[in-house]
């Protein structure tokens, strides 16, 4: 009987585990209209909280450009930052939990902040190979570097 409890426990854990790696489950609360906004905030939320995460991570590595005069030397290791992207990305897309879309924001003067922006881009794009990007450059004279990301159904 002992043995019967505790295998009914296992197969209890495995379903509560698989439900949270698999994402929340859809409610169902008998009305079309409730189950859309109950659901879609359901998503909002999980979808928050796991940017919340990948964006805690990369701001650890403090990000921004070298000098005002770079264009592409920054203060901290883009393949780190880009591993940590690239990780939680293919975790996420590949059980179909969620898409993750990277915002990059580089700043400078007027001859450097595009260029600062375009080559963040292009060396995230070379070594990512997806393209769900938002790329901005800001003519603020700082050498400020913002990389985030966003997570959507």
């Amino acid at each position: 009987m002992k043995k019967l409890a505790l295998l009914g426990l296992f197969i209890g854990l495995v379903f509560i585990v698989s439900n949270v790696y698999a994402g929340f489950p859809k409610i169902n609360t008998g009305n079309s209209i409730t189950n859309k906004v109950v659901n879609t905030g359901v998503s909002t939320v999980k979808n928050k909280a796991i940017a919340d995460d990948i964006n805690k991570s990369i701001r650890n590595y403090n990000c921004k450009f070298s000098d005002s005069a770079t264009t592409t030397a920054t203060t901290c290791n883009m393949d780190s930052v880009i591993n940590t992207i690239k990780s939680k990305k293919s975790t996420l897309e590949a059980f179909g939990l969620a898409k993750v879309y990277v915002h990059i924001k580089a700043s400078g003067n007027s001859s450097t902040a595009y260029k600062r922006s375009s080559h963040i881009r292009d060396v995230m794009y070379g070594q990512m190979n997806w393209w769900r990007y938002n790329v901005r450059s800001v003519k603020d004279n700082s050498n400020n570097l913002a990389i985030w990301v966003e997570v959507k159904d």
